[in-house]
């Protein structure tokens, strides 16, 4: 696994190649199609940092990282194709290890993610990474879907 910053095309590429559950989860608080999405978060890069992981062929896998809402509050981000498994222990540590620590030292007092309250298995995912599990938000997807706030404090 590599880590690197992405071109739109590597973005465009994971985006296009998404989990269905990532997929469904984004499209329950966006109107956007699948290009305009990758267009928006390619666009808010310059407002936080970003990452592809690449699997050992190259192929873009992940694509994480955070974006500044407004203050020291940042929005932590992540989406992935079907080929998950062969990064995540590789981005899982270096969030961990890395990117989280990073985060704090260059001026983030409070950090947050938001998942779908159907699935546990990321909730899991998200403790691991240190995140404490929130409110949950009650029919806060488009559709009536209801999300968990999960948050990283200083």
């Amino acid at each position: 696994m590599t880590l690197a910053d992405f071109s739109f095309m590597d973005l465009l590429y994971v985006v296009s190649q998404i989990r269905e559950r990532d997929w469904h989860e984004l499209s329950c608080v966006t109107d956007l199609d699948k290009y305009g999405f990758a267009a928006t978060v390619w666009q808010s890069r310059s407002n936080g940092v970003s990452f592809i992981a690449l699997a050992d062929d190259g192929e873009p896998v992940a694509a994480f990282g955070s974006r500044r809402m407004f203050g020291s509050r940042q929005s932590l981000w992540f989406f992935a194709t079907d080929r998950w498994d062969e990064v995540r222990l590789g981005v899982t540590k270096f969030a961990i290890k890395t990117l989280i620590p990073y985060l704090f030292s260059n001026g983030m007092t409070h950090g947050e993610c938001l998942s779908l309250s159907a699935y546990p298995q990321i909730h899991k995912w998200l403790k691991l990474l240190g995140g404490k599990e929130g409110d949950e938000l009650r029919d806060w997807g488009k559709n009536g879907e209801n999300f968990k706030r999960f948050i990283w404090r200083k």
